[in-house]
């Protein structure tokens, strides 16, 4: 699992954290979080967002929240973009 050090620290190039999340870490400094998964045999990849913008913990709370609309069988990608009804 990934620390707050070790991604300030580490070199361009992926950085896996566990169940799918990865941290892109480009040439340019840039840091983007993604989260890898399987959709009907398909692999397919999710944004969720940038370091430092997306802390850590958020990202691992948006992978396991992605992961929990995959468990019931929706992509989670068209998922995050439709509107979300008010609970009342």
């Amino acid at each position: 699992m990934l620390t707050q050090v070790g991604v300030l620290a580490a070199k361009p190039r992926e950085l896996p954290d566990g169940n799918g999340l990865h941290l892109l870490i480009e040439t340019n400094g840039s840091k983007l979080w993604r989260f890898r998964y399987q959709f009907h045999r398909k692999e397919k990849m999710l944004s969720l967002g940038a370091f430092p913008d997306v802390t850590i913990a958020q990202a691992r709370r948006k992978r396991d929240d992605a992961r929990s609309v995959l468990a019931g069988g929706v992509d989670p990608a068209p998922h995050r973009l439709q509107p979300q009804t008010p609970s009342v």
